[in-house]
């Protein structure tokens, strides 16, 4: 484990902080739902659900979306429906102040990407989802606290009641 130290100096981690800082000192869950690779790409629809179901439960909590600039609009959609503290910090930081974003997280839902190992290495429980794009355990996010989905018919082919199953029991309610 020491060696997913990310030795993250101040200036990252005060950059970080700052963007978390607007979740009210909430607990606050971290989302990815962006990315390069468009075969890894769960789809809006189902990220718009899966929070949809967890708002009567988890709605208490912040919602913080970390990506590239191109993934702000996709975060501003599904923020809008959510009821809790919310930061879109798609396109704003780097990837080193986006691991301190990440630090404090109560959990990370994401696909296979980045992002998902930066809030592994931080030690964020993590939920990773995965298709046909990489092979089994290849990728999988780092730690026992971790939940990898992978389905080799597509990343499309995961329920949201399957990831949603899987929140539920990383993640208490408030």
């Amino acid at each position: 484990p020491s060696s997913w130290d990310l030795h993250l100096t101040e200036a990252e981690r005060k950059v970080g902080h700052e963007i978390v800082a607007s979740l009210s000192n909430k607990p606050y869950i971290a989302v990815n739902m962006g990315g390069k690779v468009a075969i890894n790409d769960w789809g809006l629809p189902n990220w718009q659900k899966l929070f949809a179901a967890l708002k009567q439960d988890y709605g208490k909590y912040g919602l913080l979306v970390i990506g590239a600039e191109l993934d702000f609009e996709r975060g501003q959609e599904v923020l809008s429906r959510w009821d809790g503290p919310k930061a879109n910090a798609s396109g704003k930081l780097s990837p080193r102040e986006s691991a301190a974003a990440l630090e404090k997280a109560a959990l990370f839902i994401g696909h296979d990407s980045g992002p998902m190992h930066l809030a592994a290495a931080m030690g964020v429980p993590t939920i990773g989802l995965f298709g046909e794009n990489n092979p089994p355990n290849k990728w999988h996010p780092y730690g026992i606290r971790n939940h990898a989905i992978h389905r080799m018919t597509g990343v499309l082919s995961i329920t949201v009641d399957e990831v949603e199953t899987v929140v539920r029991s990383m993640l208490p309610t408030q």
